[in-house]
């Protein structure tokens, strides 16, 4: 009797053990692509990696599970940009999806992730043929469509391949205008729109979307991309840089308040600075630049250092603006102890030289501003800076009025003056033998 029951125990536990397994491994696949997802590409691998083994133990290689860890494994590569292996494991998955019957739900996926890889492993012909292939498989009009379109406009492109473009741009005309005919009416959906007919060109169009979902209930980060995007709008196709400098701060103060002082922060900031000067709004400009050149101040790296000088001769810009020469001085200051502390070679070290010493004209300080001039045009000089040697040479002389000197003009300023009618000559014939030519 113990023999018999312990005999169909065994076989109880033989017919629930790979349930068992093959549940696990799928929660070990859905842990890996939600590592994966979070940017934790290691972790993300070795669960996966761990999925694809029990799947291909369980359920052969020819399955369906096994492809989707196999393609997720691919993925993981791709993230690294390490696009050959990428590359190498997503042609096993196309082949296995080949023989598999009934075919796999997402060949058409699979196939674009194989142009992908291809693309970005440098082989542009067959990334075509792949996403070719993809292209009829992807449900026509949805997101899939979309990405399989942009991505083969890509790829035509830069193998200059005019007909191939062609084809696809009208096939993306015909998605572009199907898509415009589904109901919209939600943010992102609304600001798509409105930066479709933004690069459309249809300006009118664009400015209605963005009245629209500007008008939209959203949470803080939907709101702070599509202030962004309408600062970007207003700044370049109005020239409305009052109400950028506006939108763009808006958009920095909601990425502070979820994410704290950061890159994204501090880009928004300075845009919100530039357009704030842009409208001569000074004082506000001076306010924000001053604000990332703190940031910036705290963080090491080399791309911080310049962009603290970016934001410190903008703060000295504003300070001119606001006729506070005193402030503006002590900002170019601080940039011609920068260059000159990390990188005199650079063409900005003269220019800041140059800042402080005009704004020392307009402060009436006229001995240190002449000094200032001088050396400025000395490096001019010995680069070949023309147009920023004529620039200073005139700003000197008119320091020289200021200050009451007489008798004191350079005398190379002439001839940098008619090296510039010259080269200026020289443009106009140019323009003159190219109408004729078009003529």
């Amino acid at each position: 009797m113990k023999k018999i029951i312990w005999l169909s125990l065994c076989a109880l536990l033989s017919l629930t053990a790979p349930a068992q397994t093959v549940e696990q491994a799928d929660s070990l696949h859905q842990r890996g692509r939600a590592l994966l997802s979070e940017g934790q590409i290691a972790e993300g691998r070795a669960l996966t990696r761990q999925a694809l083994e029990m799947r291909r133990q369980l359920l052969g290689e020819v399955s369906k599970p096994y492809i989707t860890s196999l393609n997720n494994l691919a993925m993981s590569y791709f993230m690294e940009k390490d696009y050959a292996q990428a590359r190498d494991l997503q042609e096993q998955v196309v082949a296995l999806c080949q023989r598999l019957s009934p075919p796999h739900p997402d060949r058409g996926t699979y196939l674009f992730n194989m142009g992908r890889f291809c693309y970005f492993a440098g082989d542009k012909p067959r990334a075509a043929t792949m996403l070719e292939q993809a292209l009829p498989l992807v449900e026509k009009h949805s997101e899939g469509y979309e990405l399989v379109l942009q991505m083969l406009s890509l790829v035509y492109d830069d193998l200059g391949d005019t007909q191939g473009t062609e084809r696809v741009m009208a096939l993306m005309l015909e998605h572009n205008k199907k898509e415009l005919e589904k109901p919209c009416n939600e943010p992102r959906c609304m600001l798509e729109r409105a930066q479709y007919y933004d690069v459309s060109g249809d300006q009118s169009m664009a400015r209605e979307c963005f009245i629209k979902v500007l008008a939209m209930p959203m949470d803080d980060a939907t709101k702070a991309q599509v202030h962004e995007a309408y600062a970007k709008f207003v700044s370049g196709s109005a020239r409305d840089f009052a109400t950028a400098a506006e939108y763009f701060r808006s958009a920095a103060q909601l990425r502070k308040a979820k994410e704290g002082e950061n890159e994204a922060w501090a880009q928004l900031t300075y845009r919100a600075a530039t357009s704030a000067f842009l409208a001569q709004d000074y004082a506000q400009a001076s306010d924000t630049y001053r604000q990332t050149a703190d940031y910036y101040a705290r963080q090491t790296t080399p791309q911080a250092r310049t962009n603290w000088a970016l934001c410190t001769k903008g703060l000295g810009n504003a300070y001119s603006g606001m006729k506070q020469y005193a402030q503006a001085r002590d900002c170019f200051r601080l940039l011609v102890g920068h260059y000159e502390q990390h990188d005199t070679a650079s063409a900005e070290y003269p220019r800041a030289i140059l800042r402080m010493a005009k704004a020392e004209k307009y402060g009436k300080e006229y001995d240190p501003s002449i000094a200032h001039h001088k050396q400025a045009m000395a490096i001019f000089s010995r680069r070949g800076m023309t147009d920023d040697y004529a620039d200073a040479a005139s700003s000197l002389q008119f320091c020289y009025a200021y200050a009451h000197i007489r008798d004191s003009i350079d005398h190379r300023y002439d001839q940098v003056q008619q090296l510039r009618r010259q080269r200026l000559d020289t443009i106009i014939v140019s323009e003159k033998s190219r109408l004729d030519i078009t003529s």
